[in-house]
């Protein structure tokens, strides 16, 4: 039987957190084991519970997302949190992920967008969409910030290739089907990436890119 993936709702819209608790167990390998409408009843749930992802919005009562977000990061630091919300500015893409989102999405995307997003943060730990990552690149070019990763290693075309894919906001099946190569040799390019590029992480390794110029990002839908 195979394992089914966790899943931790907190959502202060009654029907929106319903309907994916309806919904998530009908079209994927998922279970809903909480179903939150404040962020003190998700901390409180998430200490008795065992959740693999989270679907936070930011606008909670009690306590806010961020605070949530934040809390999160700090007490359960390998728990994943997807942020799903209808208040959308890059600021707060960026914000999301400086607390620990692993990704950010807006309500009104449709179901089969949620459970990429999902399945893509379980196996890779984050997901980008090329709206997450122009907001991004739009962030830092704005503040032409001063802390700058430095050039570590020379990257292979290939590595070049997969990198600037990375960065567009395609996903590892997606990467795998343009280059006409297998999912686990892109994951052993991206591993590569990470550890030349001494970043730890996605997020790190998009500000990395962006910063030091090392292709260019393609950000047309």
């Amino acid at each position: 039987m195979k394992k089914l993936l966790k899943i931790a709702i907190a959502d202060n819209h009654t029907m929106f957190r319903e309907s994916l608790k309806i919904s998530l167990p009908i079209i994927g390998d998922y279970k809903v084991s909480i179903c939150a409408s404040d962020g003190n009843e998700l901390l409180k749930d998430l200490d008795s519970k065992d959740v693999d992802i989270v679907l936070l919005d930011v606008k909670l009562s009690v306590m806010n997302g961020w605070q949530v977000l934040n809390l999160i990061s700090e007490k359960y630091p390998l728990m994943k949190v997807i942020v799903v919300s209808d208040s959308y500015s890059e600021q707060h893409l960026v914000d999301a992920f400086k607390l620990g989102a692993r990704a950010y999405l807006k309500k009104s995307y449709s179901l089969d967008v949620l459970t990429t997003a999902i399945q893509a943060v379980q196996e890779s730990g984050y997901h980008f969409d090329k709206l997450s990552s122009l907001a991004i690149h739009n962030l830092i070019m704005q503040k032409n910030s001063n802390t700058m990763y430095f050039y570590k290693a020379p990257y292979t075309v290939r590595e070049l290739e997969v990198l600037q894919l990375i960065c567009s906001g395609f996903e590892t099946l997606e990467i795998a089907k343009i280059l006409e190569l297998g999912k686990r040799t892109i994951d052993t390019h991206r591993g590569s990436l990470l550890k030349k590029s001494g970043c730890k992480n996605a997020v790190q390794l998009l500000i990395y890119t962006i910063e030091n110029k090392l292709v260019s990002l393609n950000f047309d839908c």
